[in-house]
This record gives structure tokens, sequence and C-alpha cells, in this order.
């Protein structure tokens, strides 16, 4: 595709120019996709989504307190099984924090999945 291009374009990497037609409606939800991306640059985000389909965000919160939940988790469960190597016994308290440290990052994890499936 050729035609004019402004002089400062000249030697600009990109030499064809994409264009499209959006309702007022798509125009706005394209602008607040834009806005909760990392993007400040209208034409940076519509070649990153025309190129990779899709871009995915996550700005959630909980990901950071769930990732010191698992962290906190292995460390319990490193200790457990260094316990149960050198001794051969296991306690029941031992086996009830396990099963609560699953229960807490399963229940981070599904509102993770939840506020995920919301945005999309």
């Amino acid at each position: 595709m050729s035609g004019y291009r402004p002089e400062h374009y000249q030697n600009y990497p990109r030499n064809i120019r994409v264009t499209f037609w959006a309702s007022e409606e798509e125009y706005a939800r394209i602008r607040k996709r834009m806005s909760a991306s990392k993007f400040q640059n209208l034409s940076a985000y519509l070649r990153n989504m025309a190129i990779n389909g899709y871009l995915v965000n996550i700005h959630e919160p909980n990901l950071k307190k769930n990732l010191s939940l698992f962290n906190r988790f292995s460390n319990n469960t490193n200790q457990i099984a260094k316990r149960l190597n050198e001794s051969g016994r296991i306690y029941g308290v031992d086996v009830q924090e396990i099963l609560s440290g699953q229960k807490e990052i399963e229940g981070q994890l599904r509102q993770i999945l939840e506020a995920f499936n919301k945005a999309l």
C-alpha cells in the first residue's frame, strides 16, 4: 500500500497504514481495555492486539497474598516431611495444617479466577 507519507515518517520502520471504523460504544470499550493494560499509546495497543490475538494483564492484589501463602505452606510441608523422615511419625495437627493451607490457597485461587473471568 502506497500513498502520501509525511516527511518525518519517511524513515519510520512501519510503512503500511492500517485503519478501521468503530462505533462510539466500541471505541469506548477499546479505550477502557487499553487503559487497563500497560499501553499508553492506542496504536501500539491495537497493533499488539492484532498481532498477538489477546492481551492479559492481571492486576490482582490477591496474587501476592496467594504467593505468600503458598511459600508458607511449602515451608511447613517441608518441615513436616523432614520430621517424618527423621522420626517416622506425623502428628494430626500437622495434617490439619496442611489441609487448612490447601483450602486457603484454593479459596484465594478461586477469587483470582473469578476476578479474571469478570475482566474478560
